[in-house]
């Protein structure tokens, strides 16, 4: 236990002159793939529809290759199994993205609930707390919602 803690300070609270600008942005990507992927883990059925989409969305964001992207949601499969929250993820996004760039995040979330076509309590909960640990409005929230749930 001490461990994991020692492992997460040194990761994300530690300032490492070493980290150059490269190294943080990658902080990030894996910050909001892990969002994605913990979001498709809710309700203990990660379909092929949720995995092809993170993948998609990941590729379509980032500028990513089918290989960089698959490497992401790996890196993004590490950090969650060694966490005990979403914290640690939704304060990196907070700390670097801007408002409207949190917003297109929560709309990222809400494509993943709705990948299978079926939008379950527990996902809809957990896209509520990211929205409110990243500062969305409850307007935005919705309005996304929907966005997402019209395509």
């Amino acid at each position: 236990m001490l461990n994991a803690i020692t492992n997460f300070f040194d990761r994300h609270v530690r300032s490492q002159p070493a980290d150059d600008e490269s190294t943080h942005l990658r902080r990030i990507k894996v910050a909001t793939a892990a969002l994605m992927v913990e979001l498709s883990r809710v309700d203990d059925a990660v379909t092929d529809d949720e995995k092809g989409l993170i993948e998609r969305q990941l590729k379509l964001r980032f500028d990513l290759s089918e290989a960089e992207a698959a490497e992401l949601i790996g890196a993004a499969n590490s950090e969650l199994d060694d966490s005990s929250c979403l914290y640690e993820f939704t304060r990196l996004v907070n700390e670097n993205l801007s408002a409207q760039e949190r917003v297109e995040v929560i709309e990222l979330l809400w494509g993943v609930a709705l990948a299978d076509q079926v939008l379950d309590s527990y996902e809809e909960h957990i896209i509520r707390r990211i929205a409110d640990l990243l500062y969305v409005s409850h307007s935005d929230f919705i309005r996304t919602k929907l966005k997402v749930i019209g395509q």
